[in-house]
């Protein structure tokens, strides 16, 4: 038993550390329960998240076609525009399938870079 849990005095703040983040995490849970029982979800504050964060993602993929890195910096400009388009056109024509859309323009990339 020692050899899997290692000296005694060591099990000690293992088993502290573990009973204090399971009670900090299940704290914070049920506050967020009872405080997020009274919250309406279209008041203007979480508009505003939603709207910031909707830009966040934005920006992150404008960043990510512009100014990549690794084997798709080796891409042209249009190839990875054409990668956006086609990933945009596939969302908007399969019903917004975020997913789908995402996995054309993927794969509109990994073509390229297997074509060289």
């Amino acid at each position: 038993m020692t050899a899997v849990l290692g000296d005694a005095a060591e099990v000690g703040p293992l088993l502290f550390v573990l009973v204090a983040g399971i009670g900090a995490t299940l704290t914070w849970r049920l506050a967020a329960v009872l405080v997020g029982a009274r919250l309406d979800a279209a008041h203007p504050v979480f508009e505003w998240a939603r709207a910031v964060a909707g830009a966040i993602v934005a920006a992150q993929a404008a960043i990510l076609v512009v100014d990549p890195m690794g084997a798709v910096a080796g891409l042209t400009l249009t190839l990875r525009l054409s990668a956006v388009t086609a990933g945009f056109l596939a969302y908007h024509f399969t019903g917004r399938n975020v997913l789908l859309g995402v996995a054309v323009g993927d794969a509109v990339v990994l073509l390229a870079l297997v074509a060289g």
